[in-house]
């Protein structure tokens, strides 16, 4: 872990905080934040500050140790079965195994509040977790990018277990990223689907201290193969209300985070008013690929909960969902598919041939079996 602490003004000052992912998760940066802010505030006011308790996360190792294996490499074996290569995304530059994707660049965009309030109703009203939705569009969009039916991408899992007293004040690293396979039929309905893919999803949380290398290794996809190249992470973890504000004499502001990831491409979904996607991609991807891609999953989450008709929202075709923009739609099947033109000259097929084979008599007109017939013998 590395703290660098730069004066960047008479009254101000940037801290950048760099850590390896495997000393802690995204969780844990709310609760390191609000020790160091008692702490800050107990120096301030020139008094000692206590912290409350925290349990050790060796409490974890311990409880992770007494977890009964038996059952999981049948629950993958059957999980995976018949998957055999990882899902394709819409690479710029081939991808290759073990290539180092260096430091990930990031886009991001926000749905709008209107948009999101009406995906988290649509929710409520299946009986699933607005994760569960965000889920479903991106393996809608996988879908509709490789043409493939039968996905694969990466979940990021939380990790801790509710029968851990404490556990949501723990500091290390929890989370697990396990494949999630979601299947899709064009004729399903969305409410069905969904609730379909929320039992998946809770059966995966009981099996989400896989160590991925097992689940990969109980799948059959060839070794040195990956499993996919996305993943999506949903962060709902709660961050202090204290990140951003004032602190004594003291505000805090401008707080960013930038990550990198061992995949060429990982979803980041955070909830709030408006719910914020980001993509963090490598050096396989163009901007403009990424900006386009992540402009479809916002119109998708946006067009699956359907504002404008939400009674009817969960019992439309999937392959009815939308996730072009109105403008892309226009590009496609107007723009682009202003072909049109009007046939003057209305006349018969020999004629015509012979009227082309006449500027072009000993062009060859047909090709078949390894034989060749010129215009000048066609018309002959």
């Amino acid at each position: 872990m590395r703290m660098s602490l730069l004066r960047t003004a008479e009254d101000e000052h940037t801290l950048v905080w760099t850590c390896h992912h495997l000393l802690i998760d995204g969780w844990c940066f709310g609760l390191l934040f609000r020790d160091v802010s008692v702490l800050y505030l107990g120096r301030g006011a020139g008094a000692d500050s206590a912290l409350e308790p925290a349990r050790p996360y060796r409490d974890y190792l311990a409880w992770l140790a007494r977890q009964d294996p038996a059952g999981f490499e049948s629950y993958w074996r059957r999980a995976l079965a018949g998957f055999a290569a990882a899902t394709p995304l819409p690479f710029d530059r081939p991808w290759q195994m073990g290539q180092d994707e260096g430091l990930a660049r990031m886009e991001l965009r926000r749905l709008s509040a209107p948009a999101t309030a009406a995906l988290e109703g649509l929710a409520h009203g299946l009986g699933v977790t607005l994760n569960t939705a965000v889920q479903g569009a991106w393996a809608f969009l996988l879908a509709a990018y490789s043409g493939e039916t039968d996905v694969v991408f990466g979940t990021v899992l939380s990790g801790r277990p509710a029968d851990l007293d404490g556990v949501e004040s723990m500091v290390g690293l929890f989370l697990n990223t396990l494949p999630l396979r979601v299947r899709l039929a064009p004729e399903m309905a969305v409410g069905p689907w969904l609730r379909l893919l929320q039992d998946r999803l809770l059966d995966l949380r009981q099996h989400e201290w896989t160590p991925l290398l097992a689940a990969q290794r109980w799948s059959e996809v060839p070794p040195g193969q990956p499993l996919f190249h996305s993943l999506l992470a949903f962060e709902n973890y709660p961050l202090d209300r204290s990140l951003g504000s004032r602190l004594g004499d003291l505000e805090v502001g401008d707080v960013a985070f930038s990550q990198r990831t061992n995949y060429p491409l990982m979803v980041a979904a955070t909830p709030d008013v408006e719910l914020l996607l980001q993509m963090f991609y490598g050096v396989n991807f163009e901007p403009a690929t990424i900006h386009r891609l992540l402009g479809h999953l916002a119109t998708l989450l946006a067009d699956l909960a359907h504002p404008a008709q939400p009674a009817a929202a969960a019992e439309r075709r999937l392959w009815d969902l939308a996730f072009l923009s109105p403008e892309e739609r226009h590009q496609l099947l107007t723009a682009w598919n202003d072909s049109g033109t009007e046939w003057l000259e209305r006349r018969d097929l020999h004629d015509l041939l012979a009227a082309h084979g006449g500027k072009t008599p000993e062009s060859v007109a047909v090709a078949f079996a390894g034989e060749e017939v010129t215009y000048r013998e066609l018309e002959r």
